[in-house]
């Protein structure tokens, strides 16, 4: 077979079949005879990440990928699949190696800061600061501003200021939120905060806590807590005014301090600092342990801010203070500790860490500990494929259950973003078999982590799921639509979602409602009209008076996700050169442990990921000369319209109507149309109707449509944008840069994120997006002065 490949000049077949049969000396006589060596390095990298299950044979192609790209004369090398290799080969030295030697040439520097920032992407922050130690060079200029790139420094300024500016949070949204859930619900009340938190995430803007203190302060003890804990999501990356934004609950300098509001804030500074690792920030939260005054609720705060700050850093010092809080045996504090171990030890497989926890797991008594150590555990196997089957084997047969949770979590996440067989026919094993429902819950979610890179073939896994007779099972359909199909809008979800929404237990309803709102996060109804549906869905379940209060709450969450990060972020797990985003993935991981514990559902900020195109000349600047445009109307990508009072009291007094009617008067007219012999079925079909909001007549639509376009003038089928602009993951494919602009994208195919431009004259003067400028397209530019530094305040009664 390879000698007839050989001879025919079938060169990918030959690559294929040599890869199928494990021969990578085949595999690189076909590349280096093709003729066409640098396209056959491509295609072999590109089918490696798709058909090799086994982790340990893929690292040997990849291996011989890069010995063979570093092969190639100069100019030859594609630069950009070569650091892709040494990242997934965890390789920072070649990889410092590579930039180092770009940074020296005048006419490659600009190949150093893209590939910088797409390494930036993965969120790998112990694999980035590995690589700046390591740069040199002759040109410390260049160094500096490779090390600032890498060190998160720059990107994170550019979508701060961005996401700060272009803040479209409906604040009309969240006072009718706030209306309709009152105060005598704390679940609810909660749910709103966490709403508020969510849909200003990364803008800081916190004008709603600060109007509505008297609303905000009934939150009591670890409400109370959460709704501190909501400052770190609405100012997550603004790290050099975290201190002094949560410094009045930190040192209690409030009427009446609270150790919850204390605690808050310690989470909150983790938040705000998530991934982004120093000696200093590490010092700040340690303190926190030593000035807590052994009081566990503060310890709980401190223990997650300090995971958060020490992702993946595999810090010993670190991991020594949250393990002597874990052996303290309390199991408030115990249970953050015991989540912070293993963020610090976040993939990296550390055996003498596993065994102290799998120890302390069957010596503890306390419940919280053992399910917060076994979530722990699949953190530290996290992309360890094969290397996690040992640990997988031994939760997973362990006699108790929550260590067996575990065990799905680390099936998930060991072999996230794989697909690979073997982990989906374990977890679909134990969805069906097992005897605690946690369990069972836990295994269908982690399909969603397994196929989030193949979101196409979860509907079909999961359909015969979601008829489960098990309410936990159809509650893991959700989540695990929602993890594997974030962000994609992907409408074959909708069925199966549509069913759950209706489902009889509330905590289904709760799930379906906000996986809904995780897969069509950033949607417009306009691109996608069903998206109206689901809002008018959410908007009469939280209008509705005696709703289920886990339903009501979903619908509050699903309206907080659809609005995230004031309509500029969405949820992806994957770069766009298909890596693993580490934080986006840990995040959702996380999130799913509300279930237990409601302070969880901050992690999920963690996966939000700004949607914009950012335009940087040489100097990392953001020049207003380069433009762009967008094939396709303006309307199909545009920001929801924000509400106005008066339709909202139309449709208060219309919903009013509806859902004043109680069982007893429905009853009444029943037994009243009976004795008149009116049919009693007619009112049915509307019933029917009510029930699945979501779906509508493919004839509806279009007569929708067309009703539109008759009303309105031909809208142009495209869209001048400027630098910076919003450009949504779907838009990506209709952005086109222009052959006579000044400036020119080092990477034309790349329409997305930061990407570096070319300026053919550079000698002629331009101007730059400042930093400190008032931006007038932004919808309330007089607030940008007053959202810099936000003042200190304090709900506390």
């Amino acid at each position: 077979m390879f000698e007839r490949c050989f001879s025919d000049a079938e060169w990918d077949q030959a690559i294929g079949l040599a890869l199928e049969a494990r021969r990578l000396d085949v595999v690189e006589k076909a590349i280096l005879q093709s003729g066409n060596i640098e396209e056959k390095l491509d295609y072999t990298y590109k089918i490696s990440e798709d058909i090799i299950d086994n982790k340990e044979f893929r690292l040997a192609v990849l291996n011989l990928l890069v010995k063979l790209y570093e092969q190639q004369g100069e100019g030859k090398v594609n630069y950009f699949n070569l650091t892709k290799c040494q990242f997934f080969l965890r390789a920072p030295e070649a990889a410092a190696k590579v930039l180092s030697n770009l940074l020296d040439i005048d006419s490659e520097y600009l190949k150093a800061y893209q590939i910088a920032f797409d390494l930036v992407d993965t969120e790998n922050q112990s694999f980035l600061n590995d690589v700046v130690g390591l740069l040199s060079g002759s040109n410390n200029s260049r160094i500096n501003a490779l090390s600032a790139i890498l060190r998160n420094e720059v990107p994170r300024k550019l979508s701060l200021q961005f996401l700060k500016k272009n803040n479209h949070t409906d604040m009309l949204m969240l006072k009718h939120l706030m209306e309709d859930v009152g105060t005598k619900n704390s679940i609810t009340h909660g749910a709103c905060v966490w709403a508020n938190g969510i849909m200003n995430s990364l803008t800081t803007n916190d004008s709603f806590l600060r109007e509505n203190l008297n609303w905000v302060a009934k939150a009591t003890n670890w409400n109370r807590f959460s709704a501190t804990a909501s400052i770190g999501m609405i100012h997550m990356g603004n790290c050099k005014d975290a201190e002094e934004i949560l410094n009045p609950y930190i040192n209690g300098t409030g009427p009446q301090a609270s150790p919850y509001s204390t605690s808050g804030a310690y989470y909150a500074y983790g938040l705000i600092n998530a991934n982004q690792y120093t000696p200093e920030k590490a010092e700040f939260l340690t303190n926190g342990f030593r000035n807590s005054g052994n009081n566990e609720n503060i310890q709980h705060g401190v223990g997650l801010g300090l995971g958060l700050v020490s992702m993946a850093t595999n810090n010993d010092n670190v991991y020594r203070e949250l393990k002597n809080v874990l052996y303290s045996d309390s199991a408030v504090a115990g249970e953050a500790a015991a989540l912070g171990m293993g963020l610090v030890r976040l993939g990296t497989a550390n055996e003498e860490s596993i065994s102290e926890m799998i120890t302390y797991a069957n010596d503890t008594s306390h419940e919280k500990i053992i399910r917060a150590l076994a979530l722990g555990l699949s953190l530290i196997m996290y992309e360890k494929e094969e290397t996690a089957d040992g640990l997988i084997e031994q939760l997973s047969l362990s006699k108790d259950g929550i260590l067996r949770y575990g065990g799905m979590f680390t099936i998930g996440l060991a072999y996230a973003g794989t697909g690979n067989n073997f982990a989906i026919k374990k977890l679909l094993h134990f969805a069906v078999s097992d005897v605690i429902d946690d369990v069972r819950r836990a295994a269908v979610i982690n399909l969603g982590f397994l196929l989030f890179k193949t979101p196409e073939r979860l509907p079909e896994i999961l359909d015969l799921l979601s008829e489960s007779y098990n309410p936990h099972t159809r509650y893991g359909v959700a989540m695990a639509l929602a993890i594997g199909c974030a962000g994609t809008g992907m409408l074959q979800t909708l069925p199966i979602l549509t069913k759950l929404a209706r489902d009889n237990t509330a905590f289904v309803r709760q799930g379906a409602l906000i996986a809904m709102s995780i897969i069509f996060i950033q949607i417009a109804d306009t691109f996608e009209p069903k998206v109206a549906k689901i809002n008018k869905l959410y908007a009469k379940i939280i209008g509705t008076k005696h709703e289920e209060v886990l339903a009501k709450m979903g619908a509050i969450l699903g309206t907080g996700i659809l609005n995230a990060g004031g309509r500029n972020t969405t949820i992806t797990l994957q770069t766009r050169s298909g890596n693993n985003k580490m934080a986006s993935i840990i995040g959702l991981a996380l999130f799913t442990h509300h279930w237990y514990w409601y302070p969880c559902l901050h992690f999920l900020a963690l996966s939000l990921s700004p949607t914009s195109l950012h335009g940087l000349n040489k100097d990392l600047k953001v020049p207003k000369g380069f433009t762009f445009r967008s094939n396709m109307r303006a309307s199909e990508f545009k920001y929801p319209d924000f509400l106005k009072e008066e339709e909202k009291k139309t449709k208060e007094k219309v919903e009013t109507a509806v859902l004043s009617t109680t069982a007893k008067k429905q009853i009444k007219d029943k037994r009243k149309a009976e004795n008149e012999k009116m049919d009693v079925d007619t009112p049915k079909p509307d019933e029917k109707k009510e029930d699945t909001p979501i779906i509508e007549d493919e004839e509806e639509k279009k007569e929708g449509n067309k009703e539109e376009e008759d009303n309105n003038e031909p809208e142009p089928m495209f869209e001048d944008k400027k630098n910076p602009s919003r450009v949504q993951i779907h838009q990506e494919k209709f952005i086109a840069f222009l052959e006579d602009n000044r400036y020119k994208p080092l990477l034309p195919e790349r329409q997305g994120g930061f990407i570096i431009l070319e300026d053919s004259t550079p000698d002629v003067e331009e101007e730059f997006y400042d930093d400190e400028e008032i931006d007038l397209d932004a919808p309330n530019p007089g607030l940008e002065e007053e959202l810099e530094v936000p003042e200190p305040f304090d709900f506390d009664p």
